[in-house]
């Protein structure tokens, strides 16, 4: 059998020779086949004369204990952000897209107060499968400013005031 990690695939192809290929389940016709799920896939090819053959391939996608989750987040400036997230096996979270800065390993990764938004990426390696590399973007929103009353300083008790609330943003 061919045996895949979670979000591999594999190619099954057929011999040259014959004048139709078709794969069940499907029915898929062509002498080419992408899987990336667990199956037993089966080729029926006809040759020339009408004659079939008929073989069979099974794939198994082993898949995660549990599978790494984690999502964009915004977050207002001055808000500290940790993610916590699910995930089996080894967890390796990177600064860059080209994996040449470890930030730390593990399901939990503490990046503090940010002053700016921020992209960071993630790993999950477990067994023999290792994951593909996912980005996860804290957007930080800058934080408001205290708005302002105006409005007058004082006021006869029963008199109605009138006030006006702003802000520069």
């Amino acid at each position: 059998p061919f045996i895949l990690c979670p979000d591999e695939s594999v190619e099954l192809q057929a011999l040259p020779g014959m004048t139709l290929y078709y794969w069940l389940p499907g029915p898929v016709v062509g002498p080419n086949l992408l899987v990336d799920e667990t199956g037993t896939y089966t080729l029926v090819a006809t040759d020339i004369h009408g004659c079939k053959a008929t073989t069979s391939a099974s794939v198994q996608v082993i898949p995660w204990t549990e599978a790494l989750v984690a999502n964009d987040t915004v977050i207002c400036a001055g808000t500290p952000i940790v993610f916590d997230v699910p995930g089996s096996g080894l967890i390796t979270w990177f600064a860059d897209a080209s994996m040449t800065e470890i930030i730390t390993t593990g399901n939990v990764l503490d990046l503090g107060i940010p002053q700016e938004s921020v992209t960071v990426y993630a790993q999950q390696q477990e067994g023999e499968c290792t994951s593909a590399l996912r980005s996860v973007t804290v957007t930080v929103w800058p934080y408001p400013q205290e708005p302002i009353i105006l409005g007058p300083d004082t006021a006869c008790e029963g008199a109605p005031i009138a006030c006006r609330v702003s802000s520069t943003r």
